[in-house]
C-alpha cells in the first residue's frame, strides 16, 4: 500500500462521512470537520447520523485511530496534506460550486485554505 496521507474531509454528511471512513479503511489518517457541534459530538461518541451499509462498522473500526472528528477547520486544514470538500450546494445558484459551497459552509474557508497551503 502507498504511504499514508493525512486527509481533512470537510463535511460529515452522506458524501463526507462515507469518504472519511473509506479513506481510513485504506490506511489514511482522516480528520472530518463539520460546523455542526452536535453532529461532531455524536460522531465522537460513537453515533452514526446517516444510514449507509457497513458505515457503522467502518467508523467503529477506525474511530480514534484512523478517523477523528472536529469543528476546528483551521487546525484540521493545517494538519492535513490533502483536503476533500464534501458540503451541500444550493440548487438555485450559478456560481462555481467549490467557491460558493465553501463560502456558504464557512465564510473563513477560502482564507483558511489560502493562508495554510
Amino acid at each position: 500500500m502507498p504511504e499514508s496521507v493525512s486527509i481533512c474531509v470537510i463535511g460529515s454528511g452522506y458524501v463526507g462521512l462515507v469518504a472519511a471512513a473509506c479513506f481510513a479503511e485504506m490506511g489514511h489518517c482522516v480528520l472530518c470537520v463539520d460546523n455542526d457541534e452536535a453532529r461532531v459530538k455524536n460522531l465522537r461518541d460513537g453515533g452514526v447520523p446517516i444510514f449507509e451499509d457497513h458505515l457503522p462498522e467502518l467508523l467503529a473500526r477506525h474511530r480514534g485511530k484512523g478517523v477523528g472528528f472536529t469543528t476546528d477547520l483551521g487546525s484540521a486544514v493545517e494538519a492535513s496534506e490533502a483536503i476533500f470538500i464534501a458540503v451541500a450546494l444550493p440548487r438555485e445558484t450559478r456560481a462555481p460550486p467549490i467557491f460558493l459551497s465553501s463560502r456558504l459552509w464557512s465564510p473563513g474557508l477560502p482564507a483558511t485554505l489560502t493562508a495554510t497551503k
